[in-house]
């Protein structure tokens, strides 16, 4: 065969049609190559999976590292209730385990701050400030006293005083034969300066799991007298109100459950409960449920995931947006928004099993406080104060 070399025309066609739409093929195989690898990389990296119909559905949720280690109490256990006090610039948070309350002041400038540096770090910790208050706490409350702090321990509400370092009980909350089995958990402070609390097992909630005996409490400011919301509980735990004041959120930990309901500010009442997130659905296959929580200005919850290194971020329509990962440590427990623009994410973290005979060397992380700097646009609400006395004088003698 006589091979003719190729006319102008066929050089043409090769030149602006063949070989464009040959590049042009192979640059869409290569695109679908890297689609598939990246999608089988979020599948190893489990992410959110949804089933619906038998088809299997990929949702990409954005995940972000928060590695700052912020502060770090070596014998800290159980880190809970996280308060952010705007008066003082400070943090404040307990030991729920050991009943040790800690309270650190932030730098005027720590909104604008993206990292600390380690100089800066162990400058902030000589701020620190801390003291047993001999029983196990489960939540504390800002008063219009700096110094001065309400909280749920055990199976009543008291005063805790930094200045004389000092705790008395001022109002008993469970009878002496609940007390046996139950003691107080998270709490939130309502706009009226109420106290609202809620129970967990003394024994970490297994019996809950089928009784569903715990309570959620009402203290009411203007008569100290606590009465029971409901019960039906397995384990009470983190709350939240909405921007507008009209929603209540409250989490029930043991069926992985946040709860939305109406809320009277006029009757401090609540009403027509309806489930808001599942969190289940978000982490199938894994032990884990919600813990502590807050709210931003635009209603977005933030949760720590309990039995995880996560706090989630879902929107005012109860969907997932966001994840806040850390590998250091290995659980979380409870976040709050805080510094003078309220777009600090400060999170505290627990040993894993509580355990300190039994596991002599934990992680060196576990219990620590981290911080994570978030976007401009973030801005959390402001916890609201107790409105009752701060003087244990005050108090009638309500004693068992």
């Amino acid at each position: 065969m006589e091979f003719k070399p190729a006319s102008k025309l066929q050089k043409a066609v090769r030149k602006y049609v063949t070989y464009p739409l040959f590049l042009a093929k192979l640059g869409v195989n290569l695109v679908i190559d890297r689609l598939a690898v990246y999608l089988l990389e979020l599948l190893k990296k489990d992410q959110v999976l949804k089933q619906n119909k038998g088809f299997l559905y990929l949702k990409k949720i954005d995940q972000q590292l928060f590695p700052s280690l912020f502060f770090h109490f070596k014998d800290q256990a159980l880190g809970e209730s996280i308060n952010y006090n705007p008066a003082n610039n400070s943090l404040i948070w307990v030991d729920g385990f050991t009943g040790e309350i800690h309270r650190l002041f932030l730098p005027a400038n720590s909104s604008e701050v993206d990292e600390f540096t380690q100089d800066q770090l162990d400058q902030i910790a000589q701020s620190h400030e801390h003291f047993n208050v001999e029983e196990r706490i489960g939540s504390v409350a800002l008063t219009a006293d700096n110094d001065i702090l309400m909280a749920c321990c055990n199976h009543s509400m008291g005063i805790i005083n930094f200045k004389d370092k000092s705790y008395k009980n001022v109002i008993p909350l469970l009878t002496k034969e609940e007390a046996k089995y139950l003691r107080m958990n998270d709490g939130i402070v309502d706009p009226n300066g109420n106290f609202w609390v809620g129970t967990i097992d003394i024994d970490w909630g297994i019996p809950s799991i089928a009784n569903s005996n715990n309570f959620l409490f009402f203290i009411n400011a203007k008569t100290l007298k606590a009465t029971k919301v409901f019960d039906n509980i397995t384990m009470s735990n983190g709350m939240a109100f909405s921007k507008d004041l009209t929603k209540f959120f409250h989490t029930d930990t043991l069926i992985f459950k946040i709860f939305k309901y109406d809320y009277d500010q006029a009757t401090n009442k609540i009403s027509n409960k309806s489930l808001f997130i599942d969190i289940s659905k978000y982490y199938p296959g894994k032990l884990v449920a919600p813990d502590g929580i807050w709210i931003s200005e635009d209603d977005e919850l933030f949760v720590a995931i309990w039995g995880s290194n996560e706090v989630a971020r879902f929107n005012k329509f109860g969907k997932l947006i966001k994840t806040y990962h850390n590998d250091q440590t290995a659980n979380v427990s409870c976040p709050i928004l805080g510094g003078k623009n309220g777009n600090e994410l400060y999170i505290t973290t627990v040993v894993p099993h509580l355990d300190f005979v039994n596991d002599p060397e934990p992680n060196p992380y576990d219990g620590a406080l981290y911080r994570i700097k978030l976007e401009d646009s973030v801005k959390g609400q402001k916890k609201f104060i107790w409105g009752g006395p701060v003087d244990p004088n005050e108090y009638p003698n309500q004693s068992y």
